[in-house]
């Protein structure tokens, strides 16, 4: 639950995640997990950017992303696949669930990942 213009900054989830909304909109901007080697991965799951205002001067490898936007209207969900990157703002006061839990094991085994540029 959330005011217009909450923002979720820039950021990858360690499991699959179905965004479901609930009430107003949210706009959800996805870079896909192959793009990793653009994002800065600074701490843990977060990047280092900005992605309403980044400083391609420091980060130029950003200035390549096309991020895939969409808009979440109540009764819609969305599919955030394990490793896609995502920054999320608020269109209105909204209302989200997120789903995690599924009837498949959803854990990525990140201790045998490697991601080389591309």
């Amino acid at each position: 639950i959330g005011p217009a213009g909450a923002v979720t900054p820039l950021h990858h989830d360690l499991v699959n995640v179905i965004l479901a909304q609930v009430r107003g909109r949210k706009r959800v901007s996805l870079i896909p997990s192959w793009q990793l080697h653009r994002v800065y991965n600074n701490r843990e799951v977060f990047s280092a950017v900005d992605f309403d205002n980044p400083k391609l001067d420091a980060f130029p490898r950003f200035k390549a992303i096309k991020p895939l936007t969409v808009t979440l209207h109540p009764g819609q969900a969305l599919l955030i696949p394990v490793g896609w990157w995502h920054h999320v703002r608020s269109l209105s006061l909204s209302i989200s669930v997120t789903f995690t839990h599924f009837r498949k094991r959803n854990r990525f085994p990140w201790k045998h990942a490697f991601i080389r540029p591309i």
